[in-house]
């Protein structure tokens, strides 16, 4: 399991999770969150070079 415990924000997190993404060698993620924080979170990652699937 790969935990971000650094983050102080919904794109500290994203930038972060990104970073240990890579680090492991995976190209994309699912990214779980509450139904309002969907579109921000997926535009986070994408932002932060991430191709994720939210739900």
């Amino acid at each position: 399991m790969y935990t971000d415990h650094d983050a102080e924000s919904a794109i500290d997190n994203a930038d972060n999770s990104a970073r240990i993404i890579r680090d492991i060698g995976a190209v994309d993620a699912v990214v779980v969150t509450s139904a309002n924080h969907v579109a921000r979170a997926v535009r986070d990652f994408a932002e932060a070079g991430v191709h994720v699937l939210g739900i």
